[in-house]
């Protein structure tokens, strides 16, 4: 499951609609570049490798990894119920990429049903939380000025 951040509006601009059946953005010489068509070339881009990946793995689907461990209460009496579920490190295909999944351990409560399952948050990431978003080009008018979310 991933949620969507709509950028379609300030900032970003992003005009890209599925229903135009645009797959390309031809860029001019004599005119400006504008911010709103590189964002709607990357979702152009996003949006077929989506569909190329819809069409082979299922949202959710474990790609390498994840093998998963249960950490038992007794561990010389199993009946006794389940701790914890350790899942191991590996790659998912989850919002229409492959995305890196970290080890985690997972408690249980043993009361009740119990749900497991990844959820991809999305975020917008500025120079302001990540300062490696700062242009580092010595030398230059634009160093340590900001630049892409």
């Amino acid at each position: 499951m991933a949620d969507t951040l709509d950028l379609s509006k300030a900032p970003y601009y992003d005009r890209f609609n599925p229903d135009s059946g645009r797959s390309r953005i031809l860029f001019r010489a004599d005119r400006a570049l504008q911010q709103a068509e590189l964002n709607e070339m990357q979702s152009i881009y996003d949006f077929h490798v989506k569909r190329m990946g819809d069409s082979i793995f299922a949202d959710g689907a474990i790609q390498n990894g994840m093998a998963f461990n249960f950490v038992y209460v007794d561990p010389n009496d199993k009946t006794k119920g389940i701790k914890e579920l350790t899942l191991e490190k590996g790659f998912i295909y989850l919002g229409g990429k492959i995305r890196a999944f970290e080890k985690q351990t997972i408690p249980f409560t043993g009361t009740g049903k119990e749900v497991i399952g990844v959820k991809l948050v999305q975020s917008i990431v500025t120079f302001e939380q990540d300062p490696t978003l700062l242009d580092p080009t010595q030398d230059v008018a634009n160093y340590l000025s900001e630049g892409a979310d």
